[in-house]
């Protein structure tokens, strides 16, 4: 996920960040010391925000590397890779290692989710945690605003629980999170498979076509053709000016 920062723009973290909604979350469950990994960290908010409250022992990886740079310019302590999650699981110092894996709106991007969270059970020690959080698609007025190409799944609590204890991790509870939101706190356990729950497809497809409002769904999708046609043409136009200046220059 990109950031809309440049590299020289400082942080500017605010308390009623996402961060302070993950530190409530997780503060019982980890040490001030405890080695701390988010995955999919973006500009970089949440881990700044953890180690301002004083966590001292962060590690984050990210594909961006503007986002990657930004923070190691201000944040020389918090340990960044530029790597995709694979590339940094194939370090062994990274296997076995982390006590807690933070996953905010990372999660609904992978292709295949049961492949990247059986990668990330495989970062976490013998007891360690995961902090996930996603769009929770029954907790939406507007789920179609949620179908975006960046989008590749769609996550109810069932669904979510059954691919974490697929992947080795049990649930533990709910975590602090937004209306729209699913957060939860799970652990790692190396256990074994919970059984599908056949109705939930049913129950998910119900939901959407009780809330399929034409004039809506019209709405949305009008509104993001002319985002990315205005998008595009002030890109273009942003590089056509700076082509300008060039050849001024």
């Amino acid at each position: 996920m990109r950031t809309a920062h440049s590299i020289d723009e400082p942080f500017k973290v605010k308390a009623c960040s996402r961060g302070e909604q993950i530190y409530e979350s997780i503060k019982d469950c980890v040490s001030l010391d405890d080695p701390i990994l988010e995955v999919g960290t973006g500009g970089g908010d949440n881990v700044v925000w953890l180690y301002q409250k004083g966590f001292s022992n962060i590690s984050c990886v990210e594909v961006d590397q503007e986002c990657c740079q930004r923070i190691s310019k201000y944040y020389q302590n918090i340990k960044v890779a530029c790597a995709t999650l694979n590339e940094f699981s194939e370090n062994e110092k990274n296997r076995n290692y982390f006590h807690l894996v933070i996953l905010s709106h990372v999660a609904e991007h992978f292709v295949q989710p049961e492949l990247a969270l059986r990668v990330i059970s495989g970062l976490l020690d013998d007891n360690g945690y995961l902090l996930i959080i996603v769009p929770n698609i029954f907790a939406t007025k507007h789920p179609y605003r949620y179908f975006t190409p960046p989008h590749t799944h769609y996550f109810s609590y069932v669904t979510l629980k059954l691919i974490l204890e697929q992947s080795g991790l049990k649930v533990l509870g709910a975590a602090m999170h937004q209306f729209d939101e699913l957060a939860i706190i799970a652990q790692k356990t190396g256990g074994g498979l919970s059984q599908i729950d056949a109705q939930e497809y049913k129950k998910a497809r119900e939901f959407l076509r009780n809330r399929l409002y034409w004039d809506d769904l019209f709405r949305v999708k009008i509104r993001r053709v002319v985002e990315k046609i205005m998008s595009e043409r002030v890109f273009q136009y942003i590089l056509t000016a700076a082509k300008k200046i060039e050849l001024n220059i």
